[in-house]
């Protein structure tokens, strides 16, 4: 792993460090500067954090398309600044009596597409500055609200003023927004106690090396189980994603920026997005407009490897979700 590869490759994140840790393991680990990720996970967090290496950072924007699901557990009766356990407690609230049937019934209320207001304590950014920082300063902020989904719920009552869930959403979601709107809707207050990202699009908890190898620099011979781990990049948006191959004229039309007329053009909706290859190369990203398909993303071809490696401080974060 002395020089730098183009794959994607998913760590199961501990408890305590922040996803921007892990990047800095990765990049310490594989030698590179030119590492993303798709996803934030919170320090309080634990679970499925996809990183992208190389090239195939190219590829975050299509990686934070994709659902996740997440188990975790909250507690009634007090919120918090954050709306997690990190945080300072702000408002208290006696808490009825629940059952898990009422959890349940009132959960399902979220189910679909809905409004929800981000937490304060978050990574969106207001002015170019984001929140959180905005809010260590002093300033008294109003996160957006912005439509998110929910797929699937299903939540228990573990104990009087405990709650263990287990979530499918869309990207964007904020599971600890999640926490203090269904306690509003029980008529007490809460916050988010524990997470675990379990999937991540393709990627799940049996897909993920553990991110102290990272962290350790991929001691012994863990080098070898990290390699299988690894899925390159014309691969790493398989089931995802559609794939197009081209020919020679078609891949020389595509390098230079141009429209493309395909012959499977009509497999893709308007707007949808395809990778496309010639042979096992992948060449670009693209997406269908009208009757053609233009370039979204090129990805560095053979010939220019070296200009790839010019920009390998190049590095691509995404917010949660």
């Amino acid at each position: 792993m002395t020089e730098t590869r183009a794959f994607v490759l998913a760590v199961d994140k501990p408890v305590g460090p922040t996803s921007h840790d892990v990047v800095c393991w990765a990049r310490r680990a594989f030698k590179t500067k030119r590492v993303g990720h798709a996803g934030t996970l919170d320090p309080l967090a634990s679970g499925v954090l996809v990183l992208a290496v190389g090239e195939a950072t190219k590829l975050v924007p299509f990686l934070t398309l994709d659902d996740k699901t997440y188990t975790g557990t909250i507690t009634f009766g007090d919120e918090t600044d954050s709306l997690d356990a990190a945080g300072v407690i702000v408002r208290s609230a006696e808490v009825p009596e629940l059952s898990t049937e009422q959890l349940q019934r009132t959960a399902a209320t979220f189910l679909g597409k809905h409004l929800q207001r981000a937490p304060v304590v978050s990574a969106i950014k207001q002015g170019g500055v984001p929140l959180h920082e905005r809010v260590r300063n002093g300033e008294i902020v109003e996160a957006p609200e912005r439509e998110v989904q929910l797929y699937r719920v299903e939540i228990t009552l573990s104990e009087p003023q405990l709650a263990t869930f287990e979530l499918h959403v869309a990207k964007g979601f904020y599971v600890r927004s999640f926490a203090r709107d269904l306690a509003y809707a029980l008529g007490t207050v809460g916050h988010l106690t524990s997470l675990r990202r379990t999937q991540s699009g393709a990627f799940g908890l049996s897909d993920a090396i553990a991110g102290d190898l990272l962290r350790q620099r991929l001691p012994g011979d863990s080098r070898m189980e990290v390699e299988a781990r690894m899925r390159p990049l014309l691969t790493a948006l398989d089931g995802a994603i559609k794939r197009l191959d081209l020919n020679e004229e078609e891949t020389l039309r595509v390098r230079q920026g141009k429209l493309l007329v395909h012959a499977q053009v009509e497999e893709l909706r308007e707007g949808e997005r395809c990778m496309l290859t010639f042979g096992t190369t992948p060449v670009a990203m693209a997406e269908r407009i009208g009757e053609s398909i233009r370039v979204v993303r090129g990805f560095a071809s053979e010939s220019s490897a070296g200009a790839g490696r010019a920009h390998e401080n190049k590095t691509v974060t995404s917010d949660e979700g």
